[in-house]
């Protein structure tokens, strides 16, 4: 009713017509912020993708990442779908944003050359299937380049598609070379076996292994002597 009356007021004081412009402009308002809701009550951006700081951990695994030898790459495993972490959705992975060194890690998008994505996939795959042997993910990550290995056990994993933290802690243990991190940072949680008689144990926030013999990432392979298994 006072709008009815404001807007009666108002076209007998200014005309029609401006009357008209005025109320077009109030409402085109009036649209823009109800289309734009979350904007006006400080709530943008979602609390699945919004978080305060990067955890420390994370930071001092980057640290840790600048220090490799040169020409080499840190590889994420397993990797995640989609990058969520407990504490924030970050949407691509953390590690990359916070060291200068290059980084791998799986996501849904193959963005590099679809051999390498595919060597990746298959590399990331053994890790997150669990169909892991003895003895066969040190050649792999050598052929890939890679100088360090980072694990994290801090994803959200009803959204990011990783693989039960403690199952690849226990397959990382039986492979040579990875059988003890070389550091880890962060806080320690509790996780559960991934079968009954599997026992829970605490794991730390983020691990990081050094790898033996490290390969650059530019290098040349001979053509001759070479055996493929498929």
């Amino acid at each position: 009713g006072l709008g009815g009356l404001a807007a009666a007021e108002l076209r007998h004081r200014i005309g029609a017509r401006t009357a008209l412009l005025v109320g077009a402009g109030v409402l085109g308002a009036a649209l823009v912020v109800v289309a734009n809701r979350p904007a006006f009550e400080g709530d943008l951006l979602d609390r699945q993708v919004a978080y305060g700081q990067v955890p420390a951990a994370w930071e001092q695994a980057a640290a840790d990442v600048d220090r490799m030898p040169p020409a080499t790459r840190a590889l994420v495993l397993p990797g995640q779908l989609f990058p969520f972490y407990r504490w924030g959705g970050t949407q691509d992975p953390i590690l990359a944003a916070l060291t200068e060194r290059p980084v791998t890690a799986r996501s849904t998008v193959p963005y590099s050359d679809l051999h390498a994505a595919d060597m990746l996939y298959i590399t990331d795959n053994l890790v997150q299937q669990r169909r892991l042997v003895p003895g066969q993910l040190m050649p792999l990550l050598r052929l890939l380049g890679a100088g360090t290995v980072i694990t994290g056990t801090d994803d959200d994993r009803n959204r990011s598609g990783a693989s039960q933290p403690l199952g690849v802690a226990q397959d990382l243990a039986r492979q040579r070379g990875l059988r003890r991190p070389a550091r880890s940072y962060g806080p320690r949680r509790e996780f559960g076996g991934v079968r009954d008689l599997d026992p829970p144990a605490a794991l730390p926030q983020v691990r990081r292994y050094d790898l033996p013999d490290v390969r650059r990432l530019v290098r040349v392979e001979p053509v001759a002597g070479q055996t493929t298994v498929d």
